[in-house]
């Protein structure tokens, strides 16, 4: 004996309601695109240059520039670290091939290794910025000041730390 089934019958919306099929996908990419934008890591570059601009991709290792406020973190919480052993004095200057001349950083780090030069930071803007915790600004090892004659725009607290006891230099913000 074969067994039969009723046939299915189609569903009707009620009336005064309209199907909205593109309502889903478009909620679907909404959010997608929102969790992607948020899932995003920071940039953190390390510069290997004594004198140089921001925008070079030669001055950054691995040519990773921080801060460039485009992409999809817009800089924030980015980290540039500017420590190394500089052989002199040294200016890292921000110029017209950052987006707007302005660096946008979560965390800046600084400080001469062999512990003598001092670097300086010239023009444009850094604008401390994160997506949550404070932002940083930071002084490492034995060397000279750290001259900032850039703007600053401060979006969050800023943390300013100098871990160079050894001869009584800082920051200066000019």
């Amino acid at each position: 004996m074969k067994a039969t089934y009723p046939a299915a019958k189609a569903r009707r919306l009620p009336r005064n309601t309209k199907s909205i099929p593109w309502l889903g996908a478009t909620l679907l990419l909404l959010f997608g695109c929102v969790a992607f934008v948020q899932s995003q890591t920071p940039v953190e570059g390390t510069w290997n240059v004594n004198n140089g601009n921001w925008s070079a991709a030669g001055s950054w290792t691995g040519g990773i520039i921080p801060g460039l406020n485009t992409g999809p973190t817009l800089g924030v919480d980015d980290i540039a670290n500017l420590r190394r052993n500089f052989s002199a004095n040294s200016t890292v200057t921000i110029d017209a091939g950052v987006p707007g001349t302005n660096v946008v950083l979560g965390s800046l780090i600084a400080g001469d290794t062999s512990g003598g030069q001092s670097l300086t930071i010239n023009g444009g803007t850094i604008t401390f910025d994160t997506s949550g915790a404070n932002s940083v600004l930071t002084m490492e090892d034995g060397g000279g000041n750290l001259t900032i004659n850039s703007n600053i725009v401060i979006n969050e607290t800023l943390d300013i730390t100098v871990n160079d006891v050894s001869n009584g230099q800082g920051i200066v913000l000019g």
